[in-house]
This record gives structure tokens, sequence and C-alpha cells, in this order.
């Protein structure tokens, strides 16, 4: 495996191992747990859940990877911020959650080393002549660092149980 392609799957494999770990902790919290806040007054678990799975949600565009498969996530998650609208059950943003990342990782992995070093789509033709390294891999590296971080939120949050 040449230099570059093992550097690009070893940052898909952080992104996978992420998504995993969230995942696993908010489909272990009870309904309960999930509607705990982060800190006081912030967002609660299931709030982060669904704004992370709309967030990824979007990299279906961002990537040029086709069309986005839940865009009607972003009225609850993005535009608005917690406690401001219903949100949808827990099964619900379990559901978006795996449709969008058993997605995306499969088109991942049709992506060649040099394709991932490619523009992204929010940045001109000519922006990323200027500046190469807004890719797609940089992207990518974003939102393992975004969902790394409401991570652990989740986890202080997270209630023990007894």
């Amino acid at each position: 495996m040449a230099s570059d392609e093992a550097l690009i799957q070893t940052t898909i494999s952080s992104w996978e191992q992420v998504i995993n770990r969230v995942g696993t902790l908010c489909l272990s919290c009870s309904e309960e747990q999930l509607l705990v806040e982060v800190a006081p007054g912030k967002n609660r678990i299931s709030y982060l859940w669904g704004h992370l799975t709309a967030v990824n949600d979007a990299m279906f565009s961002v990537l040029r990877l086709g069309e986005r498969l839940h865009p009607e996530l972003d009225a609850v998650f993005i535009a608005q911020p917690d406690r401001s609208v219903p949100l949808p059950t827990s099964t619900e943003i379990a559901k978006c959650w795996e449709d969008v990342h058993t997605e995306l990782l499969s088109r991942f992995k049709t992506l060649t080393s040099k394709e991932w070093l490619e523009r992204h789509g929010n940045v001109s033709p000519e922006e990323f002549e200027r500046n190469p390294t807004r890719n797609r891999l940089a992207v990518l590296l974003g939102r393992t660092n975004h969902a790394s971080y409401h991570f652990g939120q989740m986890m202080l949050a997270k209630p023990k149980t007894p």
C-alpha cells in the first residue's frame, strides 16, 4: 500500500471508530439518559446525536458523493437549537444514523487517494487552486473532530447506571 493510501485508510478508520463509539453510546442509553443535558441548560444527548447525524448527512453533498439521505433533519438539528421544536424519537434518530453512516462508509471506499485530495463541494475551483488543503480529506478530518468533541460531551453527561 502506498503511503498516501495508508494515510487515507487511517483517516477513514479513525472516522469509523469515532462514529461507532457515538452510535454504541447512544444506542446503549435509555430514553431518560438521552434527555440528559451535557451541561446545565445546554444540548441534550439526543439532540447531539441527531445533530451529528444531520451534519454527517451533509457530507454527501460537501464531498460530492450524491444526494443527502435525510435533509429533513436540518430543520430540527441544524437550523434550531435544542428544545425549539420536538425531536424525532430515538428510534427515528437511530434509523437515520444507521442509514447515513452505512452509506457514507460505502461511498468513502469508492474514492481513490487522488479523489480524496480533490476539492470539496463548498469551495470554488479558483479557491481550491489557491488553497489545495480545502479538499475532501480535510472535510473528513474536520467531521471526525466534530464527532469526537460531541462524543466527549456525551460521555461526561451520560449518567452512570448503578
